[in-house]
């Protein structure tokens, strides 16, 4: 555990990926009563929920080819901004067209955010301590992922609406993008090092 505290992208990134699992989750759980509170029917939402998750495959397959040529946190940052950009059509959640872009639009940058923590994660950290990072590092998402969903609950059951735990988690995932942007930062920082000591 003293790596994640020492190592600055490490930290960076593992909060990043903390941060937008819990939004994730929030959203998986919520998404349906989001559009039923708007007043659609619950039968119709659970359609599209569903539907959604074929609009993963797109990204789950390409993205991995795409990190062959862009940097593979700077997709992931671009996911998590584009997620942020699509949760705000929960906050609207009505009318009709705005309940399908953001289950298509949210199916397609899920799956293209999905297996970058992998390749993220492997890319900055291949070898011995691979596995046992990558299961640290899902075990405090997995803290996240079951607190944030709740917590959005009792806002929601606390205010009547779920426009201010949706507003939340807009900001949540502009966070995530941020974290990001910290982690890139940083993994530059260390490519510089290694470059300046490998010509010393």
């Amino acid at each position: 555990w003293r790596r994640f505290v020492e190592d600055r992208r490490l930290f960076a990134f593992s909060a990043a990926v903390l941060v937008s699992f819990g939004v994730l989750s929030t959203v998986f759980l919520h998404r349906v009563a989001v559009f039923q509170e708007a007043g659609f029917d619950v039968r119709y939402v659970a359609l599209l929920a569903g539907m959604s998750s074929l609009f993963t495959f797109p990204g789950r397959w390409l993205a991995p080819r795409m990190a062959e040529r862009v940097p593979a946190i700077s997709i992931f940052v671009g996911s998590c901004a584009a997620l942020a950009g699509v949760m705000m059509f929960a906050v609207v959640a009505s009318p009709a067209w705005v309940m399908w872009a953001f289950f298509a639009l949210f199916g397609v940058f899920f799956g293209v955010l999905l297996p970058m923590r992998a390749v993220i994660m492997n890319e900055w950290y291949a070898g011995e301590d691979f596995g046992l990072l990558m299961g640290k590092q899902w075990s405090l998402a997995a803290l996240a992922g079951g607190a944030m969903p709740w917590i959005g609950g009792v806002l929601r059951d606390a205010l009547g609406s779920y426009v201010v735990p949706m507003l939340i988690v807009v900001v949540g995932m502009a966070v995530a993008a941020a974290l990001g942007v910290a982690a890139s930062r940083a993994s530059d920082d260390i490519a510089r090092r290694l470059a300046t000591d490998t010509i010393g």
